[in-house]
């Protein structure tokens, strides 16, 4: 079934995280394997304000998952019509964008040469616009209306609109010799399932390429509630490596690679300490030094932070065997 008529199937309605953490009980399960949680930090919407509520996010004891025990209800306010928003013109898409996003191609292209190819997330386009110059046949799922109407009738990629990318793939017999999700999963009620799904749509050597934050990252210990890549409530779940290589044994994927080391996750330590040292900012201009600040601090700090594991975030490749 092809996607476009899937998404007309599915709901656009974020799913409610389970926990069993109820009023006045101390025991609070995870969510995906059920064993015991214990809370790791709280903090409120640190990077764009929306509220003041407290979120509370947990760690599970056994299989060391982080996850939001209190996800809002009116989760997609927290996003805003201004979190994705479509380019101008391809021009400015191809200028702009394309030179800071060229990395993610070159990743892929390095385990994949062609073929079909699914962005799930795939929010402005860019990472599907370079997919498209390199040859591949591709596709998206991405729940901002406006950047799906830009895709396919600017772009010319056959994109469909949801913010359930799971109810997609679960009535689609389509196989993908890509699928990538770019800092998406950690998005998602059940990054598991969401997990599984790909792997299974994947054709014999498809490759999944997830790239996601890395919750033991030396600069999240030290920041803890003020790491800006907690991004409370949006991101729902924080995914260890060690979990990630489990699910990919569950799923039958082998591991190509998981680094903390490509560029783009380099990017994003960087990326820490120009966001924390801004927000200390009183008006535009003072938040502009103390940007370019914090991104000479994450430079300072990258022999520190650019050992294997310890950075901002990974990027895993995995591969279905043939």
């Amino acid at each position: 079934m092809a996607l476009d008529t899937v998404a007309r199937m599915s709901t656009t309605s974020p799913s409610k995280v389970h926990t069993s953490m109820l009023k006045g009980r101390a025991q609070v399960s995870c969510p995906y394997c059920g064993g015991k949680a214990v809370r790791s930090l709280s903090g409120s919407d640190i990077n764009r304000g929306v509220t003041d509520v407290v979120f509370h996010q947990f760690r599970c004891t056994k299989c060391r998952l982080r996850f939001i025990a209190n996800p809002p209800d009116n989760l997609p306010e927290y996003y805003g019509s201004e979190y994705n928003y479509p380019w101008t013109t391809l021009e400015n898409l191809d200028r702009i964008g394309a030179p800071l996003e060229r990395y993610k191609i070159d990743l892929v292209l390095a385990a994949k040469k062609s073929g079909k190819l699914l962005e799930i997330g795939a929010s402005d386009g860019v990472f599907c616009r370079l997919a498209q110059q390199a040859g591949f046949d591709v596709h998206a799922i991405e729940m901002n209306q406006a950047c799906v109407n830009f895709m396919n009738d600017t772009m010319g990629i056959r994109a469909v609109q949801s913010d359930d990318p799971v109810a997609v793939l679960e009535v689609s017999d389509e196989r993908y010799d890509a699928i990538c999700l770019w800092h998406t999963i950690e998005h998602l009620p059940e990054p598991w399932r969401m997990f599984e799904l790909a792997a299974s749509s994947l054709a014999p050597d498809g490759v999944l390429v997830i790239a996601t934050p890395n919750p033991d990252a030396w600069q999240a210990r030290l920041l803890r509630a003020r790491w800006p890549h907690h991004d409370l409530p949006r991101h729902l779940y924080l995914l260890p490596i060690a979990w990630i290589r489990d699910l990919a044994r569950k799923s039958g994927l082998a591991v190509d690679d998981i680094t903390t080391r490509d560029e783009g996750s380099l990017f994003w330590n960087k990326f820490t300490w120009a966001t924390t040292l801004r927000s200390w900012g009183k008006d535009a201009r003072g938040k502009t030094k103390l940007w370019n600040a914090g991104l000479s601090l994450g430079r300072m700090l990258n022999p520190l932070e650019g050992r294997e594991g310890a950075g901002a975030a990974y990027t895993a490749i995995l591969r279905r065997p043939h």
